[in-house]
């Protein structure tokens, strides 16, 4: 029988060398518990990270699309998966901008609100008579909220965009997941664009017209270069697609904010 320190500590298989043959564990020493060996450890761990992460991101942003194509051949190593892409996009967007109101519609704009036969003022005021609160407190407590529950947004949109991916091409891809995976990559450069885009629109207080502009059109001509590259298509049918994508994906996200904003409220 083997003697303990003979047997991988993880999976308990016999150890011919330095690592186990079948996960892969390191045989532990003492000197593995050096100071020198633990910075050593960690330094590895950021270098292994960074390295990813660099090839990750840059050809997010510079190769549309090919990190989807090497995904679906399998060649997965060299790269973040594309959702550690898309947590991390989401982190970053949340912290950075966590009081954009992209997702949601604040309590200074939404409570006058009074369109399309809705009046959001007499739900205002009937929520204060029954919370007994002024319209600033009502202000306060819903715009905490709402803050929270626009975040699902993030999760919301992708089996949307993955839809709309596989009615343009289920025929030629019928498998969802592929264009699922496809999705999680433009959505990311998506919320990415966004962390570039509205700082220096707030910043410069730029016109509307060129701040929505910028947020529409980037990702048509990036969603177009992804559809070429993954899914050889002519630029004519590329750019069709990225228009009817993006075109939709702001659609649902303006309806969004309007939807998650008056079922907060109500159910304040």
């Amino acid at each position: 029988m083997p003697r303990s320190d003979d047997l991988c500590a993880n999976c308990l298989e016999p150890l011919t060398g330095l690592y186990c043959a079948k996960c892969g564990e390191k045989k532990l020493s003492d000197q593995d518990f050096r100071v020198a060996a633990i910075l050593g450890a960690i330094f590895s761990t950021f270098t292994n990270l960074d390295s990813k992460f660099y090839k990750s991101f840059k050809y997010l942003f510079s190769r549309p699309g090919f990190l989807t194509a090497e995904f679906i051949a399998g060649r997965r190593k060299p790269y973040l998966g594309p959702f550690q892409i898309y947590l991390l996009a989401s982190i970053v967007f949340y912290i950075l901008l966590h009081d954009v109101d992209a997702f949601m519609v604040p309590s200074i704009w939404f409570f006058n609100y009074e369109e399309y036969g809705i009046r959001i003022s007499t739900l205002v005021a009937e929520k204060m008579e029954i919370l007994s609160v002024s319209k600033e407190e009502l202000g306060v407590i819903y715009d905490g909220k709402v803050s929270t529950y626009s975040k699902l947004f993030l999760v919301v949109n992708l089996p949307i965009l993955a839809l709309i991916s596989w009615i343009f091409k289920h025929k030629i891809v019928p498998e969802f997941g592929k264009h699922f995976i496809f999705s999680t990559h433009n959505f990311s450069f998506f919320i990415l664009t966004l962390i570039i885009i509205f700082p220096p629109i707030m910043i410069f207080d730029m016109p509307k017209l060129i701040g929505l502009s910028l947020v529409f059109l980037t990702p048509v001509l990036y969603v177009a270069a992804a559809h070429r590259r993954l899914w050889q298509e002519k630029w004519w049918q590329a750019l069709l697609h990225g228009i009817t994508a993006v075109s939709i994906l702001i659609l649902v996200m303006f309806l969004y904010r309007y939807v998650v904003s008056y079922l907060t409220l109500v159910s304040l």
